[in-house]
């Protein structure tokens, strides 16, 4: 009988690193959180946000009065090969999908970093969505990097 070995160190290698792919959840999950907080620097893409009504009063970033929202976001394994990114803060999914309100009475607000107010009249008011969790092709590209030498060399990208 007549026979061919083949080894193949890489092939070893990807097995292994198949069987624990924690590394690659760090690396993919911390590249995600640190793109969703470039959404709070950008004002938001692919699209820009909707401004803001105290804009009026100065050039505030939006989303960003105390950088809460923007400094809680983080990861965490959801299985195996899942990620999730997000926040616990409980007014997160109001910037995220919108909301409407009603008002019966006028509402006065300070406007932070100033000596101003607003006055919010009664009646029926909108919080526009302000998406800052995203997923954009690039993205899914630096994810494909990333496994790619994750898968091949080991060493997640950085």
């Amino acid at each position: 009988m007549t026979k061919i070995e083949l080894h193949m160190p890489i092939v070893k290698g990807m097995i292994k690193r198949l069987n624990n792919n924690a590394p690659w959840q760090r690396a993919v999950g911390t590249y995600l959180v640190k793109e969703q907080r470039r959404n709070f620097i950008l004002q938001g893409r692919p699209q820009h946000w909707k401004p803001i009504i105290a804009q009026k009063f100065g050039n505030f970033k939006i989303l960003m009065a105390s950088g809460m929202l923007k400094n809680s976001l983080t990861w965490k394994p959801v299985d195996k090969w899942g990620i999730k990114v997000g926040t616990n803060l409980i007014y997160a999914r109001t910037h995220q999908y919108g909301r409407e309100f009603s008002l019966s009475k006028p509402l006065i607000v300070r406007v932070r970093r100033t000596k101003k107010y607003l006055v919010i009249g009664p009646g029926r008011h909108k919080i526009p969505a302000r998406p800052f969790l995203t997923i954009i092709k690039e993205f899914v590209d630096t994810i494909k990097f990333i496994t790619m030498g994750w898968l091949v060399k080991g060493a997640p990208y950085k």
